[in-house]
């Protein structure tokens, strides 16, 4: 029978493979598509920052020594920032083509990283101290 340790690190893992997976759609989405009628431009930039920022901090809480695993959530983005590099390569550099490019494979992964780095932080390492004896 698997220890209680094991399960654990085992929740903790899947938790964090679902929450990139999820974060990194939402990100794909938010680059590549249209502005719904009535949104701006700020505010879907602010809605997928704090989701990156959320999410980075959830995986770095969840996988405390391996914090830098955060950046796997900025695959959406960093998918989204190869086609337009490409598209950009192919068809003539403009800038609006090249701020998605930077913001997909620079931007998001460095946000990531970051927001994984702060929430391995935000953990109090589970450590058993000893009971002092008077």
């Amino acid at each position: 029978m698997p220890s209680r340790h094991s399960l654990l690190s085992l929740l903790r893992w899947t938790a964090a493979l679902i929450l990139a997976v999820v974060v990194g759609m939402f990100g794909l989405s938010s680059l590549f598509s249209d502005l719904s009628p009535g949104e701006s431009d700020f505010r879907r930039g602010l809605f997928t920052v704090l989701a990156y920022l959320v999410g980075g901090v959830a995986i770095g809480w969840l996988l405390r020594r391996r914090w830098y695993l955060a950046i796997a959530e900025a695959w959406g983005p960093a998918l989204d920032g190869v086609m337009v590099a490409f598209v950009s390569v192919r068809m003539g550099v403009t800038g609006p083509r090249v701020l998605y490019a930077v913001l997909g494979l620079c931007v998001f992964p460095l946000l990531s990283l970051l927001a994984g780095f702060v929430g391995s932080r935000l953990v109090r390492h589970n450590a058993v101290t000893p009971v002092q004896a008077n």
